[in-house]
């Protein structure tokens, strides 16, 4: 792809902070002592997630677990159905029928787990009752993940406005590095493609992807200059394209990468998002790395619209793997424990 170097803007160029990258290492690091958590419902869509939560426990030694969400079914309003049932008989039978219900998603993903990965790997399974995002953020939180995986499952526009994207509902919560795997996806990757700001969240990115390549992996850090926006009558704020190679090399040098891995920046221009996939298909990218701003308040339909939108288009269009971290300072801001 032609990579063009974006016109200075009418008042200057903007020069970001020369701290920008020396972030604290609780944002920047992979905890190495949490575990692998693998997110499935039981479906077909969550096998990738599997193989790739083998693949990457074998590269990182990190432990692996598997947790499962069963969100309760809506019932009759609560009159009715305490009107037929009576209050005491009503709880009872909710009790009984979750019980059920969690007993058949267990063995469920036992099987997934015995056909994806083998009998060999007894990865502990825990199933738990309540919302997808809520409960999700507490098993991660409780187990100090390092990485959440899951499979891909690709949803209509009107699925995901409507919450029924489950990785996306995960993204929106969580503080963990999410890891969406599709099917067939490399099990170390070997080119990939780390789409940065230079926002704490995507230097996050970079840093958590750069502990999950192998030795002969190339990295490309690209910057995507924003192009005119015909509804604004200047050009937004940018860099310049030495300006922004000169950044991404530094970025570079910070990363904990192993020996043998080469590290190119890019600059491209136009819109990023577009760009960034365009430019992961034309090298046949592994994975794709970015970052995301999570907010998780009850999420309506112009939210989902707007929030992540940048994260939101590669993780539904892109081809291969996609790595979405969060800023999880601003996630313990404006998310509830």
């Amino acid at each position: 792809m032609l990579k063009i170097e974006p016109p200075s803007p009418p008042r200057g160029s903007l020069t970001l902070p020369n701290d920008v990258l020396a972030l604290p290492q609780s944002i920047v690091s992979l905890t190495t002592a949490g575990p692998i958590l693998v997110a499935t419902d039981g479906s077909l869509h969550a096998d990738p997630a599997f193989a790739a939560a083998a693949a990457m426990a074998d590269h990182t030694g990190a432990e692996v677990e598997i947790f499962a969400v069963l969100e309760p079914p809506p019932h009759l309003p609560r009159n009715v159905f305490y009107d037929a049932f009576g209050a005491d008989e009503a709880e009872e039978r909710d009790a009984l029928e979750l019980g059920a219900q969690s007993a058949i998603l267990r063995t469920a993903v036992e099987a997934q787990l015995a056909l994806t990965v083998g009998h060999g790997n007894e990865w502990p399974i825990t199933v738990a009752a309540g919302p997808l995002g809520v409960t999700s953020r507490r098993i991660a939180n409780d187990r100090n993940a390092s990485i959440i995986m899951v499979g891909r499952h690709r949803h209509s526009l009107f699925g995901r406005l409507a919450g029924e994207d489950g990785a996306m509902h995960i993204m929106e919560w969580v503080s963990a590095p999410v890891y969406i795997a599709p099917t067939g996806a490399r099990a170390v990757p070997v080119r990939v493609v780390v789409a940065t700001d230079f926002s704490p969240a995507s230097i996050r990115a970079a840093h958590t992807v750069s502990r999950l390549v192998g030795d002969s992996a190339r990295v490309y850090l690209v910057y995507v200059a924003p192009a005119l926006d015909r509804r604004q009558r200047l050009a937004p704020p940018c860099m310049t394209m030495d300006e922004a190679r000169t950044k991404l090399e530094r970025l570079g040098r910070t990363l904990p990468l192993p020996m043998g891995v080469a590290v190119q920046p890019i600059v491209l221009f136009g819109r990023p998002a577009a760009e960034v996939l365009a430019f992961a298909d034309g090298i046949y990218a592994d994975v794709v790395a970015c970052g995301t701003v999570a907010i998780a308040p009850s999420m309506g339909l112009r939210d989902r619209l707007h929030v992540g939108s940048v994260a939101t288009e590669i993780v539904t269009k892109a081809a291969c793997a996609v790595l979405v971290t969060p800023d999880p300072t601003h996630i313990s801001r404006t998310v509830p424990m």
